[in-house]
């Protein structure tokens, strides 16, 4: 590809066309370009990474079970179970060698290991009131915000659910779980897929890298309303009659 965008380019054809046509950037082109011309046509030729390993051998692998059966708290982290980010690290930390994280679900396969999220609920909780609000509740909730074009608010301050009795609807959700609260999604996505792999050394950096997660999720649009597909919460739906 390299070859025939130099050609071509020599030929006349313009950067802006072999950028679209070899989908690549105008920068990538320019290079090139500018590569033969000073080293050669041959300086272009793909050569063979000399970096690190892209895996481990079968002697590194049997040693990195035997440290996934230390909790990881021997490690650093705060808590003992190993995760994807922890144990990449453990691996470019202990052998030198980068895994990307694409290739990690195989290796965790391999490892024996099972993606897994850990559900907290509460001893209280009832599931069947919990099964009943989902599956009928909810849907009766949003059908009328829709009819009444309403906004549904997630609040949980009984003082203004007084003054505003006049335009309100309150709904109660099933007592004892948090899960249904949406703004409890956001704090979970932070802690298992932003900082689950954090070893801040005091409380000032760990409060500085959750700031920084925070900032970047506050950007990310499309995981936000994720979040809120399900639209469930512990507190009131406050809807505008």
């Amino acid at each position: 590809m390299r070859f025939a965008a130099v050609r071509l380019h020599r030929e006349g054809v313009s950067i802006e066309t072999l950028s679209r046509s070899f989908k690549v950037t105008r920068s990538a082109i320019h290079n090139w370009i500018k590569r033969a011309r000073y080293n050669g046509i041959n300086s272009l030729r793909a050569t063979k990474g000399t970096g690190r390993p892209s895996t481990i051998d079968e002697k590194q692998f049997k040693s990195l079970v035997h440290l996934m059966r230390q909790p990881a708290t021997r490690h650093g982290y705060s808590t003992d179970l190993w995760s994807g980010p922890r144990v990449r690290k453990l691996i470019r930390c202990e052998f030198g060698v980068e895994y990307h994280r694409k290739h990690m679900p195989r290796l965790l396969q391999k490892l024996g290991l099972v993606l897994k999220f850990p559900e907290r609920r509460a001893l209280e909780q009832d599931p069947a009131a919990l099964r009943k609000w989902k599956k009928e509740r909810f849907p009766e909730i949003s059908k009328f915000a829709k009819k009444k074009r309403a906004l549904v608010f997630f609040k949980s301050v009984k003082e203004f659910v007084a003054q505003n009795a006049h335009w309100l609807r309150v709904e109660f959700l099933p007592a004892y779980s948090p899960e249904l609260n949406p703004s409890e999604k956001p704090w979970r996505y932070i802690n298992t897929k932003k900082m689950n792999a954090n070893q801040a050394r005091n409380k000032i950096e760990l409060r500085q890298k959750a700031k920084t997660a925070l900032s970047a999720l506050k950007k990310d649009t499309k995981t936000l309303t994720s979040f809120l597909t399900s639209v469930l919460t512990k507190s009131y739906y406050l809807c505008g009659a």
